[in-house]
């Protein structure tokens, strides 16, 4: 138990460090088995996209199951291979149910099974839209939904409201935002890797991200 919380507080504070300093602060915790480092476009493919003994397989199930094929492809790699074909993401379009964002969740809001079981696009419209400015926070939800602002948050009408984001601005954020990632699969940052995806489909470049990668322990 003491060891679980320490590595909570630790995620804490590379989490809301700058990022020149992660690498420094992280040499103290050494013996937390964790590595902060780039990642490249190679190791990205080859990533889970969700651990395959995660509760959020049930929790989250509609979102993640129509980006992954119900459940087909849960490596990266596949994801784009499946989005690249034709007709296949204009097929998943003609799937998605918007979340009703009309009235204000429980909170905290990620823990609110309404907020993840009644729609399937969260995931979807991040890898459709890919990155986009001033996106609202699921921390801030709440208060976006609760000033009656249009468009309804998370909607299609919501993202193409938003100006993308250019290249350099998304390298800022993928620097001050990371990801985790424990026995090559993602338990955090989804959107955002969701977007990447997208630009993969497209043929974009791949900008690196940074992530908190857990080391294996040896048995």
């Amino acid at each position: 138990m003491l060891k679980k919380f320490l590595n909570i507080f630790i995620l804490k504070v590379i989490f809301r460090s700058p990022h020149h300093l992660r690498k420094i602060i992280i040499k103290y915790f050494y013996f937390s088995k964790m590595e902060y480092k780039e990642i490249t476009k190679e190791y990205f493919c080859g990533l889970l996209v969700e651990p395959e003994d995660s509760y959020n397989w049930k929790k989250r199930k509609r979102h993640l199951d129509i980006v992954t094929n119900g459940g087909q492809n849960k490596i990266i790699r596949d994801i784009i291979h499946y989005f690249s074909m034709d007709n296949a993401m204009e097929n998943c379009s003609q799937s998605i149910i918007e979340t009703d964002t009309s009235a204000p969740f429980f909170t905290p809001i990620n823990r609110d099974h309404k907020f993840w079981q009644s729609g399937n696009n969260y995931f979807f419209y991040c890898l459709k839209y890919q990155f986009r400015k001033n996106v609202v926070s699921h921390k801030n939800a709440n208060e976006y939904i609760q000033m009656n602002i249009r468009p309804y948050l998370y909607t299609a009408s919501y993202y193409e409201s938003l100006p993308e984001m250019s290249d350099h601005e998304i390298e800022r954020l993928l620097k001050k935002y990371p990801f985790e990632i424990m026995n090559d699969a993602i338990v955090s940052g989804k959107h955002r890797v969701f977007a990447m995806i997208g630009r993969l489909i497209e043929k974009k470049r791949y900008i690196p991200f940074w992530a908190l990668v857990h080391k294996p322990v040896k048995k």
